[in-house]
């Protein structure tokens, strides 16, 4: 809403919309109000433009976020290390907007992370030593965990989004992963 008032023979003109606040002066009461008028159209047809949220924070921001508050709060080593490996678990999500990411995307990556095969045990160098084998529904799930972990906090931050992942622990039941067909 716009107001103008007058001071020293002048006329000041204020218009406040959503927070955003712009002021001009002018001689004379007729500039005044058109400035006014105009500046308010404006600035009613700009917030149309103006992105929400969900749609300006990355799931790399929101871990970003996550551990600059386990930094504050001095949480344990093991958790930032975790939340850390996140970044590497769903690298192909890093930056997507947080509120573009659904269940179905995160339940192929979990069929993706089944099928993958991790060494236990043995030297790095050495391809000899150790055991070969797919990676445990446990940690796919442990994995999974963690990354709603980042969903909630951005909840409790205040983004409007829902938790996919609280959709995906449907599919999770007794330890395997339940493709919908």
């Amino acid at each position: 809403m716009g107001t103008i008032r007058i001071k020293d023979g002048r006329y000041s003109a204020a218009v406040r919309i959503k927070n955003k606040q712009l002021y001009c002066t002018f001689g004379d009461k007729e500039t005044a109000e058109l400035w006014v008028k105009y500046k308010e159209d404006l600035l009613n047809n700009m917030a149309a433009f103006d992105p929400s949220l969900q749609e300006l924070v990355r799931l790399e921001d929101a871990i970003d976020l996550k551990l600059k508050e386990i930094d504050e709060k001095d949480g344990s080593a093991r958790e930032r290390h975790e939340i850390r490996l996140l970044k590497n678990y769903f690298r192909d999500f890093l930056d997507e907007n947080i509120g573009d990411i659904t269940t179905n995307m995160l339940l192929q990556r979990a069929s993706e992370m089944l099928h993958e095969t991790v060494k236990k045990g043995g030297r790095k160098d050495d391809p000899t030593t150790g055991i070969i084998r797919q990676t445990s529904p446990a940690t796919v799930r442990r994995k999974f965990a963690m990354l709603s972990i980042i969903f909630s906090y951005m909840i409790k931050k205040g983004i409007n989004i829902t938790n996919p992942v609280t959709n995906l622990f449907a599919y999770l039941k007794d330890k395997k992963i339940i493709v919908p067909k």
